[in-house]
């Protein structure tokens, strides 16, 4: 059913392009995907949204707000580390999703076992010595589901519950800085509610931005199905697959063309 909702599943749209690249460069039995640094995603308040909409709250009243407010939202960030995100769905088949994300239905959607990405964060964890992970935070790495407060959910949900306020220099105390931007990777604009993204975050606190992705390897048993776009060509995504992997292709139901109909007059 198009726009079903799944459970067990999640899903990420991409291009064929990408989908040959992913099966193509796989390794020992893994994939790889991609985590894009937070400043390069579609939403140009990802991570920014929640705290300037904190700051804008405490700001009703005549309270100072920072001439330089950007550079201390981006200041916080690196306290914590900079984002890098894995974009995924609980939509099955969306028409909204495959214009956006899905080279406008001429893409794939990957469907991937929930429980097997779970996993492979998990995983990565371990990556390197206790004692080094820890010191640089190389192990944070989670799969999150996303929140979509409205300026008063925020106001209810947060700055109220939590008694948050400015402090002497104009920046936002809280029950501990972190707080602030842990969830300002988690909660977006409403505006996106439609998406239900889940989203593997990771946390580099090298402060620096120089690396544009990182990369996640998820063993190939974790893809349970790929969807071919309503645009797109089933018998050319088969092609590109390994065999063992064609048998997972199926067809989008949605029934859309981005060709105009030629009328006759």
């Amino acid at each position: 059913m198009a726009q079903e909702e799944t459970n067990n599943m999640l899903y990420h749209y991409t291009s064929v392009e990408t989908l040959y690249k992913i099966f193509h460069n796989q390794e020992n039995g893994y994939i790889k995907l991609r985590a894009n640094l937070f400043m390069n995603m579609n939403d140009p308040l990802d991570c920014r949204y929640f705290i300037k909409e904190v700051r804008h709250i405490l700001s009703e009243g005549n309270k100072h707000i920072s001439e330089d407010e950007e550079k201390n939202i981006e200041k916080s960030m690196q306290n914590v580390g900079l984002p890098y995100f894995i974009s995924f769905t609980k939509l099955k088949d969306s028409l909204p999703m495959w214009y956006m994300y899905g080279d406008k239905g001429h893409g794939v959607a990957i469907g991937f076992s929930k429980k097997l990405l779970k996993s492979a964060v998990g995983k990565f964890q371990t990556i390197g010595s206790k004692k080094n992970r820890i010191k640089n935070k190389n192990c944070f790495c989670r799969l999150c589901e996303c929140k979509y407060w409205s300026t008063s959910e925020i106001k209810k949900d947060f700055v109220d519950k939590y008694n948050i306020c400015f402090d002497e220099n104009g920046e936002i105390t809280s029950i501990c800085e972190d707080d602030v931007c842990s969830l300002s990777y988690l909660i977006k604009h409403p505006s996106y509610k439609h998406e239900k993204e889940s989203r593997i975050v990771f946390l580099d606190s090298s402060k620096s931005n120089e690396l544009t992705y990182k990369e996640l390897c998820i063993p190939l048993e974790a893809v349970e199905e790929i969807i071919c776009g309503p645009c797109g060509d089933e018998s050319f995504v088969r092609a590109i697959l390994p065999p063992n992997y064609r048998d997972k292709v199926k067809s989008s139901e949605i029934n859309y063309t981005d060709t105009p109909p030629q009328h006759q007059i």
